[in-house]
């Protein structure tokens, strides 16, 4: 309807509703952002290069210089939504950890693997 003008009431009401929506885009994206980082760290923890790449520097240092071995196997089984209270200590973590080498990111993607016996080792 053209010349319409809302009552006060409405406008109110209207700019209310934008300003829940947009707190609770927000708030979404949020989540979203948490959810991704901590789908990179396990998947980093696993040994995914791509993903420990993508990760921001505190939690990349983090998974590749503040955990030992045994620590990435453990935060390698966690589920993302067990670890996201945890991010920010971990991120923390990392940005005090100092710089590594280039081969600490490198050295984490090479899965270990024990040594078999002699005998187990020749082929037959």
């Amino acid at each position: 309807m053209i010349g319409y003008i809302a009552p006060d009431v409405l406008k109110q009401q209207w700019a209310a509703e934008v300003a829940q929506k947009a707190a609770d885009e927000q708030i979404l994206a949020g989540v979203r952002r948490v959810a991704s980082e901590s789908d990179l760290l396990i998947n980093a923890a696993k040994g995914d290069l791509e993903s420990l790449r993508k990760l921001e520097p505190g939690l990349r240092k983090f998974v590749s210089s503040y955990l030992d071995d045994n620590q990435r196997a453990e935060l390698a089984k966690q589920r993302p939504i067990d670890i996201v209270a945890e991010l920010d200590g971990w991120r923390a973590k990392g940005h005090a950890e100092p710089d590594a080498d280039p081969e600490a990111l490198a050295s984490i993607t090479r899965p270990t693997v024990e040594a078999a016996p002699d005998e187990q080792r020749r082929p037959t």
